[in-house]
């Protein structure tokens, strides 16, 4: 089995996503000793915005005209098993290299023509078959409600991928102190789960509704979350009309 990680966070492994990432894919290992991960880090790599030439369906058959990282990417893209993207939430979506790695991997691996799904929706199919069509999506927020603040980035990721499954995190200035040093063991806790995700989504192809529904608990009470964060900034409004 191969596991491709893609790390959107524009910190690469020092964000607080991959630190639920690797505890993803700690238990993804548990259950699959012999799993093969590979993770490739966005900020490190070349990626050009898509420019819609559409020569990638008019001439290359699937292959993108600009000269830069995001083939090989696009390549081990449609052969892993498990693709799991790893980013934080950056204005209700994506990072801009994150979306610029999507536009520039999955828009190849559509076909040009139009079809009705089983919703009937009109959409186009994909290039490739099989393995890259099982995804995750592991994302964390500043803000301590999951609620609302995700919901164009999940529109998005759900459109691409019917069958992605969802790890969310709110409030994730917790997952290091000091500020709220008060909730290290609720944050143990929460990493546990996040392993045990790991575990369930290899051995049962989803994870338990038990462990979905701790996964949406801030890992701080939002009003107290709130007034702490709120105190740590000195800042007044300015009208630049």
């Amino acid at each position: 089995m191969k596991v491709l990680v893609l790390d959107g966070s524009p910190k690469g492994k020092e964000g607080r996503t991959m630190k639920l990432t690797e505890k993803f894919i700690e238990g993804v290992k548990e259950a699959r000793p012999d799993c093969l991960v590979e993770y490739i880090c966005l900020k490190d790599v070349r990626i050009e915005p898509c420019t819609g030439c559409s020569a990638c369906w008019r001439k290359t058959q699937g292959r993108c005209v600009i000269d830069d990282d995001a083939m090989s990417i696009r390549d081990k893209y449609v052969k892993a098993d498990i693709i799991v993207w790893s980013f934080p939430l950056y204005i209700y979506g994506a990072p801009s290299k994150t979306k610029a790695c999507m536009d520039r991997i999955v828009f190849p691996s559509l076909m040009p023509q139009m079809y009705y799904d089983k919703d009937g929706v009109i959409r186009h199919p994909w290039r490739f078959k099989g393995r890259h069509e099982k995804q995750v999506l592991i994302s964390t927020c500043g803000f301590p409600q999951i609620e609302h603040n995700f919901d164009a980035l999940l529109a998005q990721m759900n459109i691409i991928n019917a069958n992605i499954t969802n790890i969310l995190c709110c409030a994730s200035g917790a997952l290091y102190p000091p500020m709220f040093d008060a909730y290290r063991e609720r944050v143990e806790a929460y990493l546990a789960d996040v392993k045990q995700a790991g575990i369930e989504y290899i051995r049962n192809d989803a994870i338990s509704l038990p462990v979905i529904n701790r996964l949406k608990e801030p890992l701080v009470p939002p009003a107290e979350f709130m007034e702490r964060f709120n105190a740590s900034w000195d800042w007044d409004y300015v009208d630049e009309r």
